[in-house]
């Protein structure tokens, strides 16, 4: 197996303070046709994770809020009728955007969404963030402020 010189320092990294650049030898990589299909399974599954997704969240009739601290419900209400049409308006407004995650978050403004046939869907709305759980798996979205602050008013957040 032969090896290459590889070197750093055309591009100086600076780590607190301090410059330093990074050399060494590295083996050529195998030119094995074994390898090409877990390359190619690698990069759908990071394309799959990474890339955006539309929501195709099912219609739902209910829903209830409930508000957390420190990972506890401290207070939970039904939202009427209005503010559910509302709602499914605001996730009809933002269709585009989410993505696949599979980071656990602290409940702290959650909604219970009912589906046809007993399904739920729980989401959970933080000050920059929206994440969707549901039997699907997870979705995510940053938003800004303002369109988190539309989506609390809906809620009655």
């Amino acid at each position: 197996m032969t090896s290459k010189q590889f070197s750093f320092q055309q591009f100086p990294c600076t780590v607190f303070g301090k410059s330093s650049g990074i050399s060494g030898d590295l083996p050529d990589a195998p030119q094995s046709s074994f390898m090409r299909p877990f390359r190619i399974l690698t990069l759908l599954v990071a394309v799959f994770l990474l890339g955006g997704c539309q929501l195709e969240l099912a219609p739902f009739a209910t829903a209830t809020v409930s508000r957390f601290v420190s990972g506890q419900p401290t207070k939970t209400a039904n939202l009427s009728p209005e503010q559910v049409s509302s709602l499914a308006s605001w996730f009809a407004e933002h269709p585009s955007g989410w993505s696949h995650s599979v980071v656990g978050y602290v409940p702290a403004l959650e909604v219970r969404l009912k589906h046809a046939g007993g399904e739920t869907s729980v989401v959970n709305v933080m000050p920059s963030k929206v994440v969707i759980y549901n039997r699907s798996g997870q979705l995510e979205q940053n938003f800004s402020v303002s369109s988190i602050a539309g989506l609390l008013a809906v809620i009655g957040g």
